[in-house]
C-alpha cells in the first residue's frame, strides 16, 4: 500500500479522499524533516515538534481542500 503514495497525484487524492494511510504515510515520511526544518526557524525542539503537530492537524482538517495543491512537500 506505501508505494501506492509515491505517486503525488495519488497521495494527494487519497488525502482529499480521507485515506488515513495516506496521512500515516506523510508522518511517517515529513515530520522528522519538518521538525529538522522547523526547529532551525525557532531555535525550540518542543516548539518545532508542536509546529509540525499543527501542521499535520491543519492539512487533516482541510483535507477536501487540497485537490489543487500539485506537491505535497511544497505545501
Amino acid at each position: 500500500m506505501r508505494t501506492l503514495f509515491l505517486n503525488n497525484e495519488i497521495l494527494i487524492k487519497e488525502l482529499s479522499y480521507g485515506n488515513e494511510k495516506a496521512l500515516e504515510y506523510l508522518m511517517d515520511n515529513f515530520h522528522q524533516p519538518l521538525c529538522a526544518y522547523a526547529s532551525s526557524l525557532c531555535h525550540d525542539h518542543d516548539t518545532s515538534k508542536d509546529i509540525v503537530q499543527n501542521v499535520f492537524i491543519r492539512l487533516w482538517v482541510k483535507r477536501k481542500e487540497i485537490k489543487d495543491i500539485r506537491s505535497i512537500k511544497d505545501f
